[in-house]
C-alpha cells in the first residue's frame, strides 16, 4: 500500500484550537484583573481592556465566530459575552479618560459627569442586549432592533424627562456656566452646585438648595457673574443735596469706597454723578469685588462708610422734600 492510498483522515494533521483559544482567554481574563488593580491610572486600563478584546477577538476567529453570531461551544460563547463586556467597559472608560483630560480637579467630576454617564450607560446598554440576545438565541440585530421600538415608546411617554436629559447634554457641552459660578436667571440668584441628568442644582444665598429642571433653566435668560471675570461690580446709589458742590460729593463718596474692605485696589471705585432728581443730585458709587458671593456683605459695609463719611463732613443725605405753600386768598371765608 502506498502512501497515496491512505486515508484522507491519516494524511491530514490536525492542531487542535483548543489550548490556544483557552490561552487567549486566559489572557483576557488576566489582562482584566490588571484593569481592576490599576484602576486609579486610566490610561493604563484602557489599554489593558484593549489586549483583552484582541485576545477575544482572536478566540472568536480561531472558533469561526463573531460576536454577533458565537458559534455553538461554550468557549465561544464565553469569549462572545466577554467581548460584548469589554468593549462597553472600554468605550465607558474611554468617554471619562477624555471627558477629564485638560480640566482642573474641580471640574473633573461635576462639569462633564453628565456627557460621561450617557456615554457610558448608551454602550452598557447596547452590551446587555446583545449578552441577553446570545444568551437566549436570539440575534443580536434583531434584538437591537427590538430594543430601539421599545425606546421610541419609552421616549413618548417620558418626553419632559427626555427633554430635561437632553437640555443638561446641552448645557454640559455649551457650558454657559459650571460649578462654583454664581448665575442669576428668572430672579433666582444662587451658586451653582452641580448638573445632573434631570436637574441643575443651585444653593442660594440663604442656603438653600434650589433645584431647577434643565428644560426650564435652558429656556431661561442666564447672567453668569463669574464670565467673562470673577471679577463683579458693585453699585450704589446715593443722593446728596443740591447745596453740596459735585466735586466735594465725589470726593467723600471716593474716601467711603475706598475704605470699604474686601473691594479692589485696581480697578478703583469710580463716582459718577448719576441722574439730577427733585430733591437731590443722584451718584452712582461703583466698586469691584473679585467674588461674586461676597457682594452683600460688601453693600453693607459700602453704605456704612457712606453714613459715616459724610457725616464727619457734615453732609446730610439728601432726603424727599415736599413743599406746601399757604395762600391765605384761597382760605374760605369765615361765617
Amino acid at each position: 500500500m502506498s502512501y497515496n492510498d491512505l486515508p484522507d483522515r491519516y494524511s491530514q494533521v490536525h492542531v487542535p484550537a483548543q489550548p490556544l483559544t483557552l490561552f487567549l482567554i486566559a489572557i483576557a481574563l488576566a489582562a482584566l484583573a490588571a484593569v481592576i488593580a490599576l484602576r486609579r491610572h486610566p490610561s493604563w486600563g484602557l489599554l489593558l481592556k484593549l489586549i483583552a478584546g484582541g485576545a477575544l477577538a482572536g478566540c472568536m476567529v480561531i472558533e469561526g465566530s463573531t460576536p454577533t453570531h458565537p458559534g455553538s461551544s461554550t468557549v465561544s460563547m464565553a469569549a462572545a459575552v466577554l467581548w460584548w463586556v469589554v468593549l462597553a467597559w472600554f468605550l465607558a472608560g474611554l468617554a471619562r479618560w477624555l471627558a477629564w483630560r485638560g480640566t482642573d480637579a474641580v471640574h473633573q467630576v461635576r462639569a462633564r459627569k453628565l456627557v460621561v454617564e450617557l456615554v457610558a450607560a448608551a454602550a452598557w446598554g447596547v452590551a446587555l442586549v446583545a449578552v441577553a440576545g446570545l444568551l437566549f438565541d436570539q440575534p443580536v440585530t434583531g434584538m437591537i432592533a427590538t430594543s430601539g421600538i421599545v425606546a421610541i415608546v419609552m421616549g413618548l411617554a417620558l418626553q419632559n424627562t427626555l427633554a430635561d436629559l437632553f437640555a443638561g447634554v446641552a448645557l454640559n457641552v455649551e457650558r454657559p456656566f459650571r460649578a462654583g459660578d454664581w448665575i442669576t436667571f428668572d430672579g433666582t440668584e444662587g451658586l451653582v452646585v452641580e448638573t445632573n441628568w434631570r436637574a441643575t442644582h443651585i444653593r442660594n444665598r440663604l442656603g438653600d438648595l434650589v433645584i431647577v429642571p434643565n428644560g426650564s433653566i435652558a429656556k431661561a435668560r442666564i447672567v453668569n457673574h463669574a464670565l467673562p471675570a470673577r471679577l463683579s461690580v458693585l453699585v450704589v446709589k446715593v443722593g446728596l443735596p443740591y447745596e453740596i458742590k459735585p466735586d466735594d460729593g465725589i470726593a467723600v463718596l471716593r474716601e467711603a469706597a475706598v475704605a470699604t474692605p474686601r473691594t479692589t485696589p485696581t480697578p478703583a471705585p469710580v463716582i459718577l454723578i448719576d441722574k439730577l432728581d427733585d430733591s437731590a443730585v443722584l451718584y452712582a458709587v461703583c466698586v469691584f469685588i473679585e467674588d461674586f458671593a461676597i457682594l452683600p456683605a460688601v453693600r453693607s459695609d459700602l453704605l456704612a462708610n457712606i453714613l459715616t463719611h459724610t457725616a464727619a463732613r457734615g453732609i446730610a443725605l439728601a432726603t424727599p422734600r415736599q413743599e406746601i405753600v399757604l395762600r391765605p386768598d384761597l382760605a374760605p371765608a369765615a361765617n
